[in-house]
């Protein structure tokens, strides 16, 4: 899902007004990240913070498959570099 920042916690990497991608961490938090991935998350931080604006239809247990498959091609890519 997609929200934005409507508050900013002291000494954070938020940027107020600025869109973000949000995965449920808990009750009370996010996952915050810049990118789709919930891996790249750059913090959690509480839901106060944020205006959701989009809601993901897909299912969660799509995207994670997903994302497994997308570490098995970069874990692959990485052992080719290497390769003689």
């Amino acid at each position: 899902m997609k929200g934005i920042c409507k508050e900013a916690p002291v000494n954070s990497n938020l940027v107020i007004d600025e869109e973000y991608y949000l995965t449920p961490h808990g009750s009370q938090a996010y996952l915050v990240s810049r990118f789709p991935s919930p891996l790249s998350h750059f913090g959690a931080y509480q839901k106060k913070y944020f205006k959701v604006i989009e809601n993901e239809v897909g299912s969660t247990s799509e995207c994670k498959d997903n994302d497994k498959n997308q570490d098995n091609v970069q874990l692959g890519e990485q052992l080719d570099l290497f390769s003689f």
